[in-house]
Parts: structure tokens; sequence; C-alpha cells
């Protein structure tokens, strides 16, 4: 994700304001343990450019808890990070091990620890995103119709419409109620 593709994003105005980025851990020792290449302080610093050049910019991530020689302090490191980026959306895993990855061979944790640490990162995740989806109530949304009935905003939020609209078509979308991973919303006079 380099600075000209941050620019093109924010300038195309094709592109939408929703973006993925799987984060895994908080914790730079973890994060080497499993083999990526990047740091909790560059992860973060691309946060920041990403807001900065798109503040309205949705962003959901993926997280592994109880990876093989994670401590409580990485995993504290995990959620300080969740809390400071404010994750619009967020999927929590628990590490299991896959036949045939360097990690299988690695010593794991109890589950119940695992257990714990995934419900924990989990309500942090979900308190976060409440809070953010709660924000949305009473604004109006651009939604493109992907099915009967149902819709994704420019941030890439599933949104359940009532009113008019076709499949393909892009609608104003009132936004009346947050669920946990939806939106429920009234389509607005006049099309995009």
């Amino acid at each position: 994700m380099t600075d000209r593709v941050i620019q093109s994003m924010a300038e195309v105005p094709e592109v939408c304001e929703g973006l993925h980025l799987p984060v895994q851990s908080g914790a730079t020792g973890m994060l080497r343990r499993m083999q990526r290449n990047y740091t909790r302080e560059g992860y973060l610093e691309l946060i920041r450019k990403l807001r900065s050049a798109m503040p309205e910019m949705t962003i959901s991530t993926d997280v592994i808890v109880g990876y093989p020689g994670e401590s409580d302090a990485d995993f504290r490191e995990t959620l300080s990070l969740i809390e400071e980026v404010g994750f619009d959306f967020g999927f929590v895993f628990k590490y299991s091990p896959r036949a045939g990855t360097p990690a299988a061979e690695l010593e794991g944790f109890p589950e119940q620890l695992i257990e714990e640490r995934h419900q924990e990162c989990l309500a942090l995740v979900e308190r976060i995103a409440g809070e953010k989806r709660s924000r949305w109530v009473g604004t109006v949304q651009e939604v493109l119709v992907e099915e009967e009935g149902f819709g994704r905003t420019r941030g890439n939020a599933k949104v359940a419409i009532q009113g008019s609209a076709g499949v393909g078509d892009t609608v104003r979308v009132l936004i009346e109620r947050a669920e946990k991973t939806t939106f429920e919303g009234k389509v607005q006079p006049f099309r995009i």
C-alpha cells in the first residue's frame, strides 16, 4: 500500500471508501513469529495515512488470538492497537494449527486461554464497531443494491433496504437502525 495507491484511492471517485486490512496481531514480535512483513508501527502509520487522505474511510481487519508464543503482553498490545485504530468491522479468529504450516509444529496454548482471549478481543472489536455504527443512524448513504432487499455502502457496510430498488441500482438510503452486522434503512427519492 504505497503513498501513490493511497493518493489514487482518495482522488478517484469510483474507488469506494472501505478497506479490509488484516493486522493479525498488534505486537511486532508476534508479527515476526507469524512471518508477516510489517510491524505494529508501520501498520499504524499506514492507518494514519489512509485516514488522513480519506477521513470517512471504513477499515475492517482480521485478528488471530492464541497464536503459539503469544504472551499476555503481546495480547494486550493487540487490544491497544484495536483501541487506537478504532476498526469499523473486525473478524477475530482463534488460532488453530493447520497441517503443513510452520506454526503447526509450535507448541500452543490451552483451549480455555485461547477462548478467553477470543472473547475479550471480540467484545472490544464489537464495542468499538457498535459505537461507530450508531453514528450512521440518521445519515443518508449511497448504497449499491447487490440482491433484492440488500446492498452495500461505499464503506462496504451491508444494508437491508426497504423501498423500490433493483439489483445493480445505486440508491440513497436513510439509515434507520444499526444492527450487529447490518444496517437497516429506507430508499430515499432520487437515484444517484
